[in-house]
């Protein structure tokens, strides 16, 4: 569980500051985003947004059930 919470922090902070971020970090994905009809900014973005929250819900959601199955053990 320990690394699990970890890995969420990592992930969180990444997804965080890739979403929040003022200026695209790579910019040779500038032209590459046009067929989806996004800068590469927004692209950017979405992509934290995904690591952020449906990303990191899927480590918590792990944590959890490994945390029930300690507890039911411990009885």
């Amino acid at each position: 569980m320990l690394y699990l919470f970890a890995t969420t922090l990592h992930a969180t902070a990444l997804g965080a500051f890739m979403a929040l971020a003022p200026r695209v970090w790579y910019p040779d994905y500038e032209g590459r985003t046009v067929a989806w009809g996004l800068t590469a900014l927004e692209d950017q973005q979405i992509a934290g947004l995904i690591m952020w929250m449906p990303g990191c819900l899927v480590y918590a959601a792990v944590a959890a059930g490994l945390l029930v199955v300690w507890l039911g053990r411990q009885e």
